[in-house]
């Protein structure tokens, strides 16, 4: 574990630089699958009438 301890560093999550452990990684959230995209489109639109 010492060799690997310094290099899995980086990615302890840090509360005091990133609201969450995603934003920390760069992972973009929630996701949206492609098949989920037409659906979304169609929810957005019946809440604008």
């Amino acid at each position: 574990m010492e060799e690997y301890a310094p290099k899995l560093k980086p990615f302890y999550y840090n509360p005091a630089k990133y609201k969450t452990y995603l934003d920390q990684l760069g992972i973009i959230y929630p996701t949206v699958r492609p098949d989920q995209k037409e659906e979304i489109k169609k929810l957005e639109e019946k809440k604008g009438k």
